[in-house]
Formats: C-alpha cells, sequence, structure tokens
C-alpha cells in the first residue's frame, strides 16, 4: 500500500510536475477501475493506491475524491445583494431563510426600493415614469420606484447584472439617457448598443411594460 506520507493528496509544498503526473496517474488508475468493475472484469481492490481493502471510489488518496471533500468542507452561501458570507448552514439559514421563496434578510432589512442602490437605472427609470404619466397623484414617485423591486429581483435574484447596467447609465449623458428611455426605437437600440451587452437595457422595456402603474 502507498505511504501516505508519500502521495501526492497529502504532499506538501509547492506543486510540481512530478505531483501532477502522480495525480494524473492516480486519476487514470480510478478510471480504469470504474470501467473494469462496470465491466465486472479486474480485481477487487485499488488501482489509486493498490491497497486489497477498498476501490479507488473510496480511496481517500483519490484526487478527484479529495478535491471533491474539499469543495464541500469549504463551501460557502455568498449574497449576490450585499456580499455577506454565510460559513455554515445556520448563517445561511438566517440570512437566505430555508427556501427559495424567501426573500434575503438584507432586503427585508433595507428601507426603501431596491432601485435606490442604483441611481444610473433610476434615473431612466423616472425618465420613463413622467415620459408616460405613471407617476400622478395616486401614484407617488416614492411608491412607484417601490412597485419595481420585483422587476429587479427583489426577490433573491442576482445584483450583478444590475451593476453592470447602472455602470453603463451613469456614464450617459443626459439626453442619451432620455433616448433610452423615450426616444424613437431606433434611437434607444443606437444608445444601447454602447453597452458592453445591450440586452441588459431590456430591463427598460420589462419597466415600461410592467411597472405597477
Amino acid at each position: 500500500m502507498t505511504d501516505i506520507r508519500a502521495s501526492v493528496i497529502y504532499r506538501t509544498g509547492p506543486l510540481t510536475v512530478k505531483d501532477y503526473d502522480e495525480a494524473i496517474e492516480m486519476l487514470q488508475g480510478a478510471r480504469k477501475d470504474l470501467l473494469d468493475k462496470a465491466a465486472g472484469e479486474g480485481i477487487w481492490g485499488c488501482y489509486c493506491c493498490e491497497d486489497t481493502g477498498h476501490t479507488a471510489e473510496s480511496c481517500h488518496h483519490n484526487p478527484l475524491l479529495a478535491a471533491r471533500d474539499w469543495a464541500a468542507a469549504t463551501a460557502v452561501y455568498q449574497c449576490y445583494h450585499c456580499g455577506f458570507v454565510a460559513k455554515n448552514d445556520e448563517e445561511a439559514r438566517e440570512h437566505f431563510g430555508t427556501s427559495d421563496e424567501e426573500v434575503a434578510k438584507c432586503i427585508r432589512d433595507r428601507a426603501g426600493p431596491l432601485i435606490e442602490s442604483f441611481p444610473g437605472i433610476k434615473a431612466v427609470s423616472l425618465l420613463i415614469a413622467y415620459d408616460n404619466g405613471f407617476i400622478h397623484r395616486e401614484c407617488t414617485q416614492d411608491a412607484w420606484l417601490k412597485s419595481l423591486d420585483p422587476i429587479l429581483g427583489a426577490d433573491g435574484g442576482d445584483t450583478a447584472d444590475l451593476r453592470e447596467l447602472d455602470a453603463f447609465c451613469q456614464g450617459l449623458s443626459e439626453e442619451e439617457r432620455e433616448t433610452l428611455a423615450a426616444g424613437e426605437e431606433a434611437d434607444q437600440q443606437a444608445v444601447a448598443a454602447r453597452c458592453l451587452r445591450p440586452e441588459l437595457c431590456g430591463l427598460f422595456n420589462d419597466i415600461f411594460e410592467g411597472a405597477d402603474r
């Protein structure tokens, strides 16, 4: 049986070509073990460490098994909204809830609408609202902005796209924002085309069509 102290899995220090060669050899052995066992061939024992008491799929010298065990042991949950990192299940449940339908704690505790975190998107959205009469005596600006939360993904969506779109909108001139919000379709597309991902500007169509009026 392979000496545990000499195994590439437990070896310390900088990775070397020899380390990679040994890891590849072990992985190839584990793969052959799996194929042989499936075909009813081979011998009982481990193709990784040559022990006869187990097979490669449960061998602690198996690099792939060790990698998966490490990934599971170091798994963390990070909130896309606020950056909070939960280091265990208890912290994760407290922040994210116990099901996909629950809203993250940072959103539940946040005062004001989600769009306040994205001033560029807010500026374009308000231009849409005032151009189309969405804000009026019976629907205040604050109420209308709050109504956009579901469209912006306040129920737990990833805000990475929102941050990218917001940065683009903040870099536009006032005239360009007005065009994006209420210009002719061809002019809107021309402005949107300057975004690294023009499809992100489709959010403003969603706001126009789906906002609570």
